[in-house]
């Protein structure tokens, strides 16, 4: 018990404290999110969905460390 308490501490060591661990689904949330934002940057143009949708993307993944999300 107490190398895995040592373990998961030691993890948490090497991300910084505005870094958080986040599921899948919450990861979709965080791009659906930016991508909303990208079309309405954009007035919510027609036919960008997915252009939207691959941008946030990319721009959410680069904010990512593994399993953690760093904002």
């Amino acid at each position: 018990m107490l190398d895995l308490q040592h373990s998961v501490a030691t993890e948490l060591k090497h991300y910084p404290s505005h870094c958080r661990r986040v599921t899948a689904d919450q990861r979709h949330d965080l791009i659906a999110e930016a991508a909303y934002y990208l079309a309405e940057r954009n007035g919510f143009a027609a036919g960008l969905d997915l252009a939207h949708w691959l941008e946030a993307e990319a721009q959410i993944q680069a904010k990512f460390e593994g399993e953690y999300y760093c904002d």
